[in-house]
């Protein structure tokens, strides 16, 4: 029997993860099914017979299951398209995995056993708890699931040969992983920051080094073993995957607003060469139409506002060095900008996550006690957090969570703790094929 190797997924966030139940939960009314917590704040519905102790994998949510998968296991909706034809799963033909109400319970993510992977040949009693994968033995199991976007008349449209902007100069924004399943990370000791997560698009903006298109000229003698000078600085700007590069001639943008440059532009000058600034763009696209469905935040309605997150130097080897979360704050006062808000800081050891409060004295002290899930699944506005933005005016709207920051290393430890209540939103949005500026971005024609 050969070694079993796991490499890494190409997104924590949407892949399998060996678990072990540690609880089980009688749901009222219901004789065939419990629930069981897991990953931390997600509620998983499972079959009665299940127990403390059991093992098996779960998919966190919005994450899409491989076919071959939901056809192994019977999964799909649609039998025909099953295994056993016969057999008919709740999974509809995209495979994904949703946030929802399951018989009148929160349904959050999917528990399977390890006897589902056995299609794959894999050694099972060589997992262990803990493991994170989304191929197995060369089975691809789950991926992030990404909805199809049509951009009108993008068919006839080309990008361009020559690319200005080195990603090693201008590189996206660094994944924030689940708090709850990374908390090891972070020592007992260090300093955390725990900063509101707002829900809108994110944003870079650099004065950076890009690629100078050389003339015919200067090509020749370069190959000559002339020294000529192949790059030059300029602002750039970008969403979390792709790059506005508004001063190229040749720039393509498939959208019909390029927000990004829009909003960047107005920082032209202000962020010094070499640093990259990251952010959440919040508000309004233009009166009417919001970065996302409801969630404004109190903006006035056509306007759009910055907040800052991250700071980045990038020196001409391409190493990246973060600015520590003192430093942010000290930036956007000089540079006259608006950080994330911040909720609360201290050390790590007494950030209690079952009841998600920070024994720390003055400004940053917790508000009044509530459980954890409390908290995720409130507005901070209304627990009396100090700063918090509200959230706009539909009162049924919860945060969408908390990113956790540690400043220890070159690049900061970033985790994320999302609100259950904000994945089942975030859910029916998809559902009903919401816009989504944020996702959107993610999509290339």
């Amino acid at each position: 029997m050969f070694k079993l190797v796991l490499n890494k997924p190409e997104n924590d966030n949407y892949a399998a993860v060996v678990v072990r139940l540690k609880a089980v939960v009688d749901l009222p009314k219901r004789d065939l099914i419990v629930g069981t917590p897991l990953l931390g704040c997600l509620q998983a519905i499972v079959s009665k017979g299940a127990k403390v102790g059991d093992i098996g994998i779960v998919f966190p949510p919005e994450t899409q299951l491989d076919p071959e998968y939901l056809r192994e296991n019977n999964l799909y909706r649609h039998g025909e398209l099953n295994k056993a034809p016969e057999s008919k799963g709740y999974f509809e033909d995209n495979g994904r995995v949703k946030a929802m109400k399951f018989a009148g319970n929160r349904s959050d993510c999917l528990f399977m056993s390890l006897d589902s992977l056995a299609y794959t040949g894999a050694d099972l009693s060589a997992l262990k708890e803990g493991d994170i994968f989304d191929v197995l033995e060369g089975h691809h199991l789950c991926k992030k699931y990404v909805k199809k976007v049509k951009v009108p008349g993008s068919g006839a449209i080309k990008a361009p040969k020559f690319k200005r902007v080195n990603p090693q100069f201008f590189p996206p924004h660094i994944d924030t992983d689940n708090y709850f399943r990374n908390s090891h990370l972070i020592g007992p000791n260090e300093i955390v920051y725990v900063t509101q997560k707002v829900h809108g698009t994110s944003i870079r903006i650099s004065h950076s080094r890009v690629a100078r298109k050389l003339t015919l000229r200067e090509r020749i003698v370069s190959r000559l073993g002339v020294n000529v000078v192949d790059t030059e600085f300029a602002n750039i700007y970008g969403s979390r995957t792709q790059v506005k590069d508004a001063n190229n001639p040749n720039q393509i943008d498939w959208y019909d607003r390029d927000l990004w440059s829009q909003e960047g532009k107005k920082l032209d000058g202000i962020v010094p060469s070499e640093y990259i600034l990251y952010g959440e763009l919040v508000g309004y696209v233009s009166p009417g139409r919001p970065i996302q469905p409801k969630y404004t935040y109190e903006i006035p309605d056509g306007e759009c506002r910055l907040m800052v997150y991250r700071i980045a130097h990038v020196n001409p080897q391409g190493l990246v060095t973060d600015l520590s979360w003192p430093q942010v704050l000290v930036a956007c006062a000089q540079w006259g900008l608006t950080p994330v808000v911040e909720l609360m800081r201290g050390f790590h050891q007494d950030f209690q996550n079952e009841h998600w409060s920070l024994t720390v004295p003055g400004a940053h002290a917790a508000p009044s006690a509530q459980g954890a899930l409390g908290w995720l699944d409130k507005r901070f506005a209304d627990l009396d957090f100090t700063g918090a933005l509200p959230l706009g005016p539909d009162k049924k709207l919860v945060d969408e969570g908390i990113v956790i920051r540690a400043d220890n290393g070159f690049r900061p430890t970033l985790l994320k703790a999302k609100s259950p209540v904000f994945l089942s939103w975030e859910t029916r949005q998809l559902d009903e094929e919401a816009p989504d500026l944020e996702a959107d971005q993610d999509v290339v024609p």
